[in-house]
């Protein structure tokens, strides 16, 4: 990697008048920098670097973004050895006081609200051994999110608060300006309409959601009803910097089958936070951004974690507690019709001025430090769209109960571990667990109805589509039934197997018009014999 130059080189392309390092640790701190200095993006005088202080035991696929975006990456060595205009920290952590040049300096969560995880006595990135070295401040500016940091700063660090500014937040901003397109978001993670989205979030260590209960999630997907929930999980990127992307997935492999959408970690979870009808969460930083624009149930939390007075143990205390030993579905029916957000308001201004402009308050401390003039107005940096797997489940336990005269059909991901009671066992034919074909009471085949009743003596029907709409069923007893529901909301080869089992069942004759609900929306269905 060549060193920045200050001067005109015979090798550049472009002429810039001022060097800015982005200084990574964990992916965390790294996403938060990124946040700030896409406030530059449209200042041709700009050059951008990138370095990663050592030390992190969550530094893995740090190098990996920067290389992913397209930022030049400088050995810790060489950055401490080149001075730059401006270099912007997420974290106090690490030698960042051999950097050579104006530090700003922010948190990369949601305001200063946990203890040190090496030292209880201490607050995280305000303790003086952070943030002074041979007793002088590190930080040219550190930007703070509202009052509570700046009280915490006084008490634990007075001699930094001559450099310390109330910024506001640019991620609370930025879900507050971004909530009016939670629909498009939604759409990126294939939430059809009349669904709703339950999200879990999980911070890391023992205490977090993941680390208290891994299966919670299975057994969510279990509870909801696909057609009427879907269940997304942001992870704090330090699990899988800790663990393995792939030990992740492989302790989420049930709930992933059953339909689980996992959020990436370096991008998207904004945006997941806006499109959410409710989220489970813990004492992350996402739960205390989540609950300023949707309903927060808390799923885990350690008191040990966060001090005693502040504002995150307010907002766990107002908030309501899963009971995981209880059902789980009535629980987020609940809060989501029982969010009162204008109660949590005043917890979460203690943390965060949202009062404040915070895109234009970094911007023109940016500015202040590069000591150059602005050049536009800034505007919040845009959310990222989640790019996910949007695969659905192609199995599942289906209840269907008669109410009023129309048949409700629910149906739940059947890896997901738990049945429904009086439910049956329907699996698509491109479901890749064999064990599931051989004890399906209805196959959702593409053609060859007849091979696969001979071939699974448990099927009672395989239910085909029909070249000019709706689909046909064919029934172990030699019978055939054609269907037609054109409003249906889901694919109608999906679930006409399972009515006509409903009446099969009960011994009652299937009649000719049936009138159906699936995820909460009534559709009409005609039913002839073929």
């Amino acid at each position: 990697m060549s060193r920045p130059s200050s001067s005109a080189s015979l090798w550049d392309t472009f002429r810039s008048r001022r060097r800015v390092l982005a200084v990574g640790r964990t992916i965390a701190s790294t996403t938060r920098v990124m946040d700030v200095l896409a406030l530059l993006d449209d200042d041709p005088r700009i050059d951008l670097w990138s370095t990663i202080v050592p030390g992190s035991e969550f530094a893995h696929g740090v190098n990996d973004f920067f290389d992913g975006v397209g930022l030049p990456v400088l050995p810790w060595r060489q950055a401490v050895e080149t001075r730059f205009d401006l270099a912007v920290a997420a974290s106090a952590n690490g030698d960042l006081h051999d950097l050579r040049g104006p530090l700003m300096l922010l948190p990369h969560g949601a305001g200063h609200n946990k203890h040190d995880p090496g030292d209880r006595r201490r607050l995280a990135d305000l303790s003086d051994d952070r943030l002074v070295r041979n007793g002088e401040p590190v930080p040219s500016l550190l930007m703070l999110p509202g009052v509570d940091s700046m009280e915490q700063l006084r008490r634990f660090c007075p001699q930094v608060v001559p450099r310390a500014r109330i910024a506001g937040d640019l991620t609370a901003q930025q879900l507050r300006s971004h909530r009016r397109l939670r629909s498009g978001y939604r759409t990126a993670l294939g939430v059809s309409a009349g669904q709703r989205l339950v999200v879990v979030s999980s911070t890391w260590g023992p205490q977090s959601t993941l680390g208290q209960d891994v299966e919670l999630l299975a057994r969510l997907l279990a509870e909801l009803p696909v057609d009427e929930y879907r269940v997304a999980l942001i992870v704090h990127p330090n699990v899988a910097a800790r663990h393995g992307d792939f030990n992740l997935r492989r302790r989420l492999r049930r709930a992933l089958d059953a339909g689980l959408i996992l959020i990436p970690s370096t991008a998207g979870w904004q945006a997941t936070v806006c499109a959410a009808d409710c989220v489970l969460g813990d004492s992350g930083s996402t739960t205390f951004y989540a609950a300023d624009v949707a309903p927060v149930v808390i799923s885990a939390h350690s008191p040990n974690e966060y001090p005693a007075g502040g504002p995150m143990e307010a907002l766990i205390g107002l908030l309501p507690r899963l009971d995981v030993d209880a059902p789980l579905r009535p629980q987020v029916d609940d809060a989501m019709e029982g969010w009162k957000p204008d109660e949590v308001g005043a917890v979460l201004h203690r943390s965060i001025a949202y009062d404040e402009d915070a895109a234009a308050r970094f911007h023109g401390a940016l500015y202040e430090l590069l000591e150059l003039p602005a050049l536009a107005k800034p505007e919040p940096v845009p959310l990222a769209v989640p790019v996910v797997d949007r695969r659905s489940p192609r199995s599942y336990v289906v209840g269907c109960t008669v109410v009023d005269g129309r048949v409700v059909v629910e149906r739940r991901p059947a890896k997901s571990g738990l049945t429904v009671e009086h439910g049956h066992l329907v699996v698509a034919t491109d479901e890749p667990s064999l064990r599931l074909w051989e004890t399906a009471v209805v196959l959702v085949a593409g053609d060859d109805p007849g091979s696969l009743l001979d071939r699974f003596p448990a099927c009672k029907a395989v239910t085909v589509d029909m070249p000019g709409g709706g689909c046909r069923v064919h029934t172990r007893l030699g019978d055939v039934y054609d269907f037609d529901g054109a409003s249906s909301p889901v694919p109608l080869r999906d679930v006409a197997g399972s009515l006509w089992y409903r009446f099969h069942r009960d011994g009652t004759a299937l009649p000719g018009e049936l009138s159906v609900v699936v995820g909460g929306q009534s559709f009409a269905v005609s039913v002839s014999p073929s």
